[in-house]
């Protein structure tokens, strides 16, 4: 969560520097408060690398390497089990799904990007161990994918937004600053849009019975 918070900073920074090259001196206050906001992130993440719950996360990780505890489930093949936890991934994943609707809120957009995000590790993670269906996680993997970077486009476009909003807000008399977060704010809302379209195509590629009958095999 801590490097996550970094990594959201360093991403909305890039992308506005990109929108704005030829203007920057023009925005100067947007990028002051991503700067002091990378700052707080960044402070927050060293804290809790530091933190004794960090060092004993590592040892436990260490620890779970040289014994692992096992349940009986250990003795059947990896084919055989490991599908099933990809199937629980992909269950959550469908009735996010389902309770969209075209005017769905972006909390429920980005709640579909989570449990996509979730399936497509999951499969990725054990595409190794499973032999000659490994070809048929990979592909499940790499579309699940394509929807997560659909709606993450999205669920950038919806924090960028706010963003702006926020420095607007505080800067209500400067009207350079003004119209040029004004434009970028129509970019922001065009881009939320624009993922929102692009998701029924990569979810109408996903959601197809020979991507996902490996999980039951």
């Amino acid at each position: 969560g801590s490097l996550g918070a970094v990594r959201d900073q360093d991403v909305q920074i890039e992308h506005f520097e990109a929108e704005v090259a030829d203007r920057r001196a023009s925005v100067e206050p947007l990028f002051q408060h991503l700067e002091h906001q990378h700052g707080r992130a960044r402070r927050a993440m060293v804290r809790d690398l530091r933190s004794e719950r960090y060092l004993k996360l590592l040892d436990d990780l260490v620890a779970a390497i040289r014994e692992p505890r096992v349940t009986e489930l250990a003795g059947k093949s990896a084919a055989e089990v490991l599908p099933g936890l990809v199937e629980t991934a992909w269950t959550k994943l469908v009735k996010a799904r389902r309770k969209l609707a075209k005017d769905a809120t972006d909390e429920r957009f980005h709640r579909v990007r989570i449990r996509a995000k979730r399936a497509r590790y999951a499969a990725e993670a054990i595409a190794p161990a499973l032999g000659a269906a490994e070809s048929d996680a990979l592909r499940f993997a790499k579309k699940c994918a394509r929807v997560q970077d659909a709606l993450g486009a999205g669920q950038d476009g919806v924090v960028a937004a706010a963003t702006i909003s926020s420095v607007a807000r505080r800067h209500p008399a400067d009207g350079e600053l003004n119209l040029t977060l004004g434009r970028l704010l129509e970019r922001e809302e065009d881009r939320r849009n624009e993922a929102r379209d692009a998701f029924e195509d990569v979810w109408d590629a996903l959601d197809r019975k020979k991507n996902v009958k490996w999980l039951r095999s």
